[in-house]
């Protein structure tokens, strides 16, 4: 048997909505945020990942103009995407610009 009929369920659902309007917006006490965070680090849990992605180092970005970007990002575990913005972001020339405009910044 359900514990809740369908007029209590509907009601129950509309008292839900108006106690998490009261919450909406409300900054959490410091307290309870202490709490959340030691209850992540004792499941395990991550903090969520950086928005840029891992940043790139020295000797992948001086890779960046010696090698086209599908076969570089396979080479450094990145995706192709990752590896051209990377490049465009540092203004280098991709390597299959016959143009080799030397050291002239992308416009």
């Amino acid at each position: 048997m359900d514990k809740l009929n369908e007029g209590s369920a509907r009601l129950r659902v509309a008292m839900n909505v108006e106690l998490a309007g009261d919450q909406r917006g409300k900054r959490l006490p410091p307290q309870q945020v202490e709490r959340r965070r030691q209850t992540a680090r004792t499941l395990g849990l991550r903090p969520p990942k950086r928005p840029g992605g891992r940043p790139g180092t020295k000797k992948e970005k001086a890779l960046l103009s010696t090698t086209p970007d599908g076969e570089l990002a396979q080479r450094i575990n990145r995706t192709e995407n990752a590896v051209t913005v990377m490049r465009l972001r540092l203004g280098i020339h991709t390597a299959l610009d016959r143009r080799r405009l030397g050291n002239r910044p992308l416009s």
